[in-house]
């Protein structure tokens, strides 16, 4: 999908009653618009494009946010997610403030241009920490002031925790793609145990990946449940692959409401966001 789609519902004049998500990546943008009471996707835009390098996304999200007049009505809600490949996990009673940058810089390496965000993860008591860089922040600033902005990780995790994390699944595998890329995070006893950020040019990189995670940690993959999220669906070459080593394979569904007919074949896509 690389226009807006709407439902029939949508109407241009009301969006002050509804909400608006954003989500920023290398990979391109999109947005959803979603009535708050009645918790219905009413709109959706997704925009693929590949942004080479993290210093022009400012400039190429301002030049989006000015083409599409949708963005710049004014809405009940609005919600920003960047989806940074250079995240990382710190439980709370580790966490300080001040030294987010220096966690970042262990990990990743000198900053350079960018800033350190996080949000706070209660279920897992710990705080994500991701870098967005600095064209896009003051882009975010001029377009939506205090703003607060998600990594699409966080969201996930909160998801995994209200719908997943239950007593038949003592051991949860969760994979999130991108387009090159897939974020993992592994739960065992409704504790999260890794979360990392792999690239990949073919599916046995992604195996080989989540075999040796979880040969780590001695968990069979024929024991544990494998949930699937965005730029994947049951037609992806590397579905069956995957299910092949796992007891059960799921794909994580939206929390909202949606005409079937209008939205269905682009759901997956709004995963985790959604």
């Amino acid at each position: 999908m690389d226009a807006l789609t709407t439902d029939p519902e949508f109407d241009f004049n009301r969006t002050e009653e509804y909400k608006l998500s954003i989500q920023v990546s290398l990979d391109g943008f999109s947005f959803y618009v979603v009535h708050l009471q009645e918790n219905r996707l009413l709109a959706a835009g997704q925009y693929p494009i590949t942004v080479s390098s993290e210093s022009f996304l400012g400039r190429r999200f301002t030049e989006w946010h000015n083409e599409v007049e949708l963005l710049q009505k004014k809405y009940a809600e609005v919600q920003l997610y960047y989806f940074s490949e250079k995240f990382s996990l710190v439980p709370s009673s580790f966490y300080e403030f001040k030294n987010q940058e220096k966690v970042i810089e262990a990990a990743f390496g000198k900053l350079n241009n960018n800033t350190v965000r996080d949000n706070y993860l209660p279920e897992d008591e710990a705080n994500l920490i991701f870098t967005i860089s600095d064209s896009l922040k003051e882009a975010f600033d001029k377009t939506f002031p205090g703003y607060i902005i998600w990594h699409p990780i966080s969201i996930l995790s909160k998801k995994l925790h209200q719908i997943f994390l239950n007593d038949q699944n003592e051991r949860l595998l969760t994979l999130s793609f991108q387009n090159n890329s897939f974020s993992l995070l592994l739960f065992v006893n409704k504790k999260l145990q890794i979360i990392n950020n792999y690239y990949f040019k073919h599916s046995n990189d992604v195996i080989f990946y989540i075999l040796s995670v979880l040969k780590s940690r001695n968990i069979n993959p024929s024991k544990t449940t494998l949930l699937l999220a965005g730029k994947i669906n049951q037609t992806s070459e590397i579905t069956p692959v995957l299910s092949e080593y796992f007891a059960q394979t799921e794909f994580l569904k939206v929390s909202v409401q949606h005409n079937e007919n209008i939205f269905g074949p682009q759901m997956q896509l709004f995963t985790p966001i959604l």
